[in-house]
């Protein structure tokens, strides 16, 4: 899926091998609902890293229902009050989603030529 010419520009693809390595990784949380995520639980245990999600098919309306139900599964399965991730600048549909859904920035950096927007959510 991070391959699909949608996801390319925005994604930063994996290799099956890494994928393999992190799913044994209990601080690392992968999440499919017909689609996937990726959670990186945070050393100080109350944040999570909200590392990726790809959706299978771009604009079918999924992704922000997915998304409240992953901030819900992080404050009541994983505990955490925190979740946080990056965003390439140019993801203009990711950062609307995110903003709409009540992240708020709080970093930017450069990031292999291209800006990087952290945002985050309390829960």
């Amino acid at each position: 899926m991070e391959r699909q010419p949608h996801a390319v520009p925005f994604v930063t693809a994996t290799d099956l091998t890494e994928h393999a390595e992190r799913l044994l990784d209990p601080a690392c949380v992968y999440l499919s609902v017909e689609n996937y995520l990726i959670l990186n639980l945070d050393p100080d245990g109350t944040s999570i890293e909200f590392r990726r999600i790809v959706i299978d098919a771009g604009a079918r309306g999924i992704g922000q229902p997915v998304i409240r139900h992953m901030e819900s599964f992080c404050r009541s399965e994983l505990g955490a009050s925190r979740v946080w991730l990056d965003v390439y600048h140019d993801n203009e549909r990711a950062r609307h989603v995110y903003e709409k859904l009540g992240f708020s920035r709080f970093r930017e950096q450069n990031f292999g030529g291209r800006l990087l927007i952290y945002y985050q959510k309390r829960l």
